[in-house]
């Protein structure tokens, strides 16, 4: 994986996620009493069908008064997938200002992500997420509160203020994947490419950190790495992430493999452009009319850092260094050999759709 070989992390922390929240316990204990009211026999109970009957109707009312703000997460998650931006941010700052009941930690750290996600002013969400970090005593927990609090970070153009949150982690023996992720690509976007690769060389063979790789090759002039590297990755996963398919279009785009970097582009329109995505159809439709200008599509090439992460190209004053004719012909022919590279897929809480913490950038 990459110039080294993977090292061991004989130093990083195995961090323990709570066992159930207060919140979580409270809701199911009262569906285990329901069930226990609702099947145990008269003669143990030592009361009448109707007063059952009566006891299990308060129950699940008590129940879904607690679930609410569960279900009203969920409805406005729903509106704004659906495009229904009045109604999903409604519903979600009424949820923040009008709780009804106490939210979860998990319930507080999706909806400030979903600030920072979709929202015109990621503040709020940093607010919120900055109270959570203070407040939260678990350390698991503070990991996903400080990386999701980092993206605002970033969101906002404080990248500094992004890398130094996770550095403290980081450089307390903290490696959980999803803060190897966004540090790295923090430090990626920043520059700090050779301090990226320490941190990627930890994160092992998922699809998140292996883009991350990607990204290195590419900033560093490693071309034949980063093409070989995205071949090989999308021959044997299919990310839900626009960012991967714009790296695998940039790897393409340099050895003029033009029929391959369409492929790429048009994937990613398909993909989910939320969270902290600078890709909207816009920017990938520039890159897309670029195949077919000479002189644009040198300036992409000639921009690797700043397409990688979504910033300006057009004027760039970049030069290309264009690569060899046998190699450009190499690219262009060679046909994919099948290949048993060892990936680790998204998971369902690794999806750009989640409200996870584990996110490009």
């Amino acid at each position: 994986m990459g110039k080294n070989k993977k090292e061991d992390n004989k130093d990083g922390k195995k961090l323990k996620a709570p066992f159930a929240s207060l919140t979580t316990i409270r809701r199911f204990g009262i569906l285990i009493v329901t069930f226990i009211v609702a099947y145990l026999p008269d003669k143990t109970l030592g009361i009448s069908s109707t007063i059952r009957s009566i006891i299990i109707g308060v129950l699940l009312l008590v129940w879904l008064f607690l679930e609410s703000a569960s279900l009203r997460l969920g409805s406005a998650r729903k509106a704004l997938y659906k495009g229904q931006k009045e109604k999903g941010w409604k519903a979600l700052n009424n949820l923040v200002k009008h709780p009804v009941v106490p939210l979860s930690f998990d319930e507080k750290l999706q909806i400030a992500t979903m600030f920072i996600q979709h929202g015109e002013d990621p503040q709020i969400g940093i607010e919120c997420l900055e109270k959570l970090l203070n407040k939260t005593k678990n350390e698991y927990n503070r990991i996903k509160a400080a990386n999701s609090l980092s993206l605002g970070y970033y969101r906002q153009g404080n990248i500094e203020g992004a890398i130094a949150l996770l550095k403290k982690y980081y450089d307390d023996g903290i490696t959980e994947l999803g803060l190897l992720v966004n540090y790295s690509s923090f430090l990626l976007a920043n520059g700090e490419s050779e301090k990226a690769f320490d941190v990627i060389l930890k994160g092992g063979n998922n699809i998140y950190i292996l883009d991350n790789l990607g990204v290195y090759y590419l900033v560093n002039g490693m071309h034949k790495e980063a093409i070989e590297l995205y071949r090989k990755l999308y021959d044997n996963t299919q990310p839900r992430f626009v960012e991967f398919y714009i790296h695998a279009f940039q790897s393409e785009l340099y050895y003029q493999c033009k029929n391959k970097a369409l492929d790429r582009i048009n994937t990613a329109f398909s993909c989910p452009r939320i969270m902290t995505s600078k890709f909207d159809k816009d920017y990938i439709e520039r890159l897309k009319k670029a195949i077919d200008n000479a002189a644009d599509r040198n300036k992409v090439n000639a921009s690797p850092a700043l397409v990688a992460f979504g910033e300006s190209w057009t004027q760039s004053n970049g030069v290309y260094e264009h690569p060899c004719e046998e190699d450009i012909k190499y690219y262009n022919t060679e046909t994919d050999d099948d290949c048993d590279y060892d990936i680790e897929e998204e998971s369902d809480n690794d999806a750009h759709e989640d409200e996870s913490s584990e996110v490009k950038n």
